[in-house]
């Protein structure tokens, strides 16, 4: 029974903090959706190159919603105040419509990352193109994908065996079968 109320005390926030983000206006919306697809935190040019925005007009956006007490911006970082605000954001973005900004996203950063970018981020993208992966059925993308240099492959198997492309083609093939 406490868990129960306890589940129902999260969602009550979630919906609380829904409400206060629908009161910004769009562009700071949008660039809150965006942000909580990255994670937690963002950099505000990762968050301008997937939103298709300059860093200007990401940090203007990003202002609102640092006044109305969501976000903390410092310098080119931004981060939700709490996990809570970050689980909201993402709740304005229709069930429908998550995975196609997530395989949006996880183009984006592999088409436009540096080499060195990618062996940073590594799992963010990844992470992107799991969340999107239902999508993700031309097999020519999959393989694309896939493709990885050995940096990347070395960089996952220093975590369990785990290989990028090995993963990212796994998903692939889980989505279209």
């Amino acid at each position: 029974m406490d868990r129960i109320r306890a589940r129902s005390y999260t969602d009550n926030v979630v919906d609380l903090m829904a409400g206060k983000l629908r009161r910004l206006s769009a562009s700071a919306q949008e660039a809150l959706k965006y942000l909580a697809c990255l994670g937690n935190v963002g950099e505000v040019a990762t968050l301008a190159l997937v939103h298709g925005e300059t860093e200007e007009a990401m940090h203007a956006a990003l202002r609102e919603a640092a006044r109305a007490g969501l976000v903390f911006v410092q310098e080119s970082t931004c981060r939700f105040l709490h996990d809570r605000i970050q689980q909201a954001a993402y709740s304005l973005i229709l069930d429908e419509h998550r995975a196609d900004m997530h395989l949006h996203i996880g183009r984006l950063l592999l088409a436009r990352m540096s080499e060195d970018q990618l062996a940073e981020h590594l799992f963010d993208v990844a992470n992107q193109f799991n969340r999107g992966a239902v999508l993700l059925a031309d097999l020519n993308e999959r393989a694309d994908i896939a493709k990885t240099q050995p940096a990347y492959r070395t960089k996952g198997e220093g975590i369990g065996g785990l290989c990028f492309g090995a993963y990212v083609f796994c998903l692939g093939h889980r989505a279209v079968r």
